[in-house]
């Protein structure tokens, strides 16, 4: 039917909020088939796929990620306390935030947000979709206008249940004297290490 060899066609849907690709891989035919916000390539002879994005759309995709599960109420609460992964950045404004996002800093996670994603089964595939992404560096980036990488993170199961009552426990603990910074660091510490018997105790199961 489609010819120079071709042994049947893939259909996905890749559905991430603010982009819709329609993926139609034509097996064994090494075809290229672009589209206005995503572009997939076909490996000749081979089912490998890849999806080529422009640097600006991962960086909102990382966002409506964080947004989905709820990570933003984890931040408020940080913030409140008198803490924040962007203090004395030149790109951060009062009252209006991030003037200047980075691949680095939207793949960036504080303790808090690693333990978090870790809870919600959601850390491993976070940090496979950002050590696929070129160029990042500390509060900047030189990531190329176009990458590749091999999938996007599924937005179809997240919620923000987890990420409200997490921030809620934060609530309670700061009220009861507790330091996020120290606890922020302590948690940090713990998954660079690999621990987690060190995990504070409020955030054991």
């Amino acid at each position: 039917m489609f010819g120079g060899g071709a042994q049947g066609i893939l259909e996905n849907y890749i559905k991430c909020g603010w982009i819709h690709v329609v993926l139609f891989a034509m097996v064994g035919m090494g075809k290229k088939i672009g589209y206005s916000k995503g572009e997939i390539l076909i490996a000749d002879g081979a089912s490998k796929l890849s999806i080529e994005i422009k640097r600006e759309d991962i960086i909102q995709h990382g966002l409506k990620v964080l947004q989905l599960v709820g990570s933003h109420y984890i931040c408020e609460v940080c913030i409140k306390s008198g803490n924040s992964c962007c203090q004395g950045c030149e790109f951060l404004k009062d009252g209006l935030g991030c003037q200047k996002r980075n691949t680095s800093c939207t793949g960036w996670l504080c303790g808090l947000q690693k333990f978090f994603l870790n809870e919600i089964e959601l850390l491993d595939e976070w940090e496979n979709l950002w050590e696929q992404v070129p160029g990042q560096w500390f509060r900047r980036d030189n990531t190329p206008e176009t990458i590749k990488i091999k999938s996007l993170l599924n937005l179809e199961q997240l919620d923000s249940k987890v990420g409200k009552l997490i921030a809620e426990k934060l609530e309670l603990f700061v009220k009861e004297g507790g330091n996020v910074g120290k606890l922020e660091k302590k948690l940090n510490l713990d998954f660079e290490l690999r621990n987690p018997e060190n995990i504070h105790p409020l955030y054991r199961r």
